[in-house]
């Protein structure tokens, strides 16, 4: 199993004003890579992150975040979206990872140890 490297996010591109809402811009971020389902779960459904008053959804698909915010608040969405990609990575590391590492030693190929302790109760096994 490869080490889990946190995800991180790109810097924020500013992509044009809105054409729903006026004095909205449409933002896009990018993630260093395609997270996984897990922390896709994670993402969108934070634990301990307080939603900003009026916010608009924010949209993750592939490793592109979107989201239309007001030119005042881009520094604290960026925050709330910081917060979020946070908690995800926290949650991936003490939720998943654990049972990840269980799977990889559960189906990893027995000891020279363990493979004759097997050995020696087949033969009991077979005996009885």
């Amino acid at each position: 199993m490869a080490p889990w490297r946190p995800i991180t996010r790109g810097k924020p591109n500013m992509m044009g004003e809105n054409e729903g809402h006026i004095g909205y811009f449409d933002v896009s971020i990018m993630l260093d890579r395609e997270p996984p389902e897990d922390w896709l779960n994670f993402f969108e459904s934070p634990v301990g992150i307080g939603i900003p008053y009026g916010h608009q959804p924010i949209c993750l698909e592939g490793n592109e975040i979107t989201f239309s915010v007001r030119e005042d608040e881009l520094t604290s969405y960026v925050k709330f979206v910081d917060g979020i990609i946070k908690s995800a990575n926290d949650r991936y590391v003490t939720e998943v990872l654990p049972k990840l590492a269980a799977d990889a030693d559960r189906l990893a190929p027995p000891e020279a140890g363990e493979e004759t302790r097997l050995d020696d109760l087949r033969k009991k096994g077979d005996e009885m």
